[in-house]
């Protein structure tokens, strides 16, 4: 397979209430949502997770292994898998380069 077209999936936590989920903004997911939306959302803006599959957006991401599991225990090696460690670079349409530039660079949260 090539390792430029490969699926991969990235794993958040909201929190431990599934029925309210919370974003912090110290959080994983805030942080990686606003390197891919270009920025902080708008007051009452949903951080929908629609805007990590924009067919026009590409990523650079770390792959590693979930070699443990919810406790710390190190899992049987038939229950590893990969996953995204975290989102090195996103890559955006060329009318886009200023913010992209900015954005690899680091998120100022």
């Amino acid at each position: 397979m090539d390792p430029d077209e490969q699926q991969v999936s990235i794993f958040y936590s909201f929190g431990e209430n599934k029925d309210i989920p919370k974003i912090g903004t110290r959080s994983k997911y805030f942080k990686d949502w606003v390197r891919v939306n270009g920025g902080p959302p708008k007051h009452g803006q949903e951080m929908s997770p629609a805007v990590f599959v924009n067919l026009e957006i590409g990523y650079t991401v770390h792959v590693g292994d979930a070699v443990k599991d919810s406790e710390g225990a190190v899992k049987d090696d038939a229950l590893v898998y990969s996953r995204i460690d975290r989102i090195l670079e996103v890559k955006r349409p060329s009318a886009q380069a200023d913010t992209q530039a900015i954005w690899q660079a680091g998120s100022p949260f």
